[in-house]
């Protein structure tokens, strides 16, 4: 099994050869008529795309090699994250919260202290619900929250139930059997085109 560390350094690897044998072609260049060819054996003797299949190889060995040797993630934490556990009807652990922040928000839920920090009515000003004089800045900030669809309003902290439910709807493999199909036939669709265009032009 590929992990995490075995495939960036994989890439990585990759990365810097095929960056080395990029700066090569470009710094030596190719000779005019008539004149020696000096240029390094690399470049002469080994068509781009061979090695390009030699460095895709060299990457998977650099993936399995540095996986092997990487300690495995524990099997709880893969749950629905691998090709094999995908249909599992166990709920995958959330990686982003300790043991520590459970147990914390559980006794506040408990105590009934599990309150808001800020409010919509917070960020809000009382003249007529608009908000004040920002500074540019903070009118960019604002802007760029607005285009990528972030919101400006703290969302409220979810409950452990909360998070499992909503775990649960985003982690579902469950598909509509009509845009299924749908998105089957239009990918089967542009594929032929492209292959046409392919064929047609090249």
């Amino acid at each position: 099994m590929f992990l995490k560390q075995g495939a960036f350094w994989g890439m990585i690897i990759g990365l810097v050869v095929g960056t080395v044998r990029l700066i090569l072609d470009f710094s030596y260049g190719f000779p005019r008529c008539g004149e020696p060819d000096n240029r390094p054996d690399i470049i002469t003797r080994f068509h781009f795309l061979h090695f390009a299949i030699l460095l895709f190889a060299l990457c998977i060995l650099a993936t399995v090699v540095i996986s092997l040797l990487t300690e495995p993630q524990d099997k709880d934490k893969l749950v629905r994250l691998t090709w094999w556990t995908r249909h599992s009807e166990e709920m995958p652990v959330d990686l982003s919260d300790s043991e520590e922040e459970e147990e914390e928000e559980t006794e506040k839920e408990e105590n009934g202290e599990l309150q808001l920090e800020v409010t919509e009515q917070d960020v809000q000003v009382q003249d007529g619900g608009q908000r004040g004089s920002r500074s540019m800045m903070g009118m960019l900030v604002t802007g760029w929250n607005w285009f990528c669809g972030f919101s400006d309003i703290p969302t409220k902290k979810q409950t452990k139930a909360e998070k499992v439910a909503s775990l649960k709807v985003i982690t579902s493999l469950k598909e509509d059997r009509f845009w299924g199909r749908f998105v089957n036939i239009t990918a089967l669709v542009l594929m032929t085109i492209g292959i046409f265009f392919w064929g047609f032009f090249a």
